[in-house]
């Protein structure tokens, strides 16, 4: 149930962003578009990474899925959500105001807690999550 109602908080919240955002200021400021590419490429290649046959919105995996180590996954242990953290940024760069900051700011705070859920499922699930989990950073390699 709780991984259910962080998974429909966090659309609700990208939603938001995305009505708060300005599209226009994304693709004229080569900053901020390239801070939305980024994200965009680490998504793609995440989920190239893990594969549609282990992929799922929800924060509980697939039992049939594998414990992924390769590609992105390689520096951070939760690149799908860096991917829409770092979009995230983008949408609020391109308009920052209190509330979209404030929006960003759960966002980022409701995938920390969908990231932590997941692992507690990937630990039961793969004997050897919890190595992996001790020399990858959760999000952003070498720092958290």
């Amino acid at each position: 149930m709780k991984g259910k109602f962080l998974l429909y908080a966090q659309i609700v919240l990208i939603i938001l962003l995305f009505l708060f955002s300005v599209p226009n200021a994304i693709f004229k400021s080569p900053v901020i578009s390239t801070v939305f590419a980024a994200g965009l490429l680490l998504g793609i290649w995440s989920l190239y990474n893990l594969g549609l046959d282990t992929y799922t919105p929800f924060p509980e995996p697939k039992k049939e899925g594998k414990h992924v180590q390769t590609g992105a996954y390689k520096y951070a242990r939760h690149p799908m959500y860096t991917a829409v953290i770092v979009i995230g940024l983008a949408l609020f760069l391109s308009s920052p105001t209190l509330y979209s900051a404030i929006i960003y700011l759960v966002l980022i705070i409701i995938l920390d807690q969908k990231a932590t859920l997941e692992e507690k499922y990937l630990q039961n699930l793969h004997p050897t999550y919890k190595s992996y989990a001790q020399k990858t950073k959760k999000f952003v390699p070498y720092l958290y």
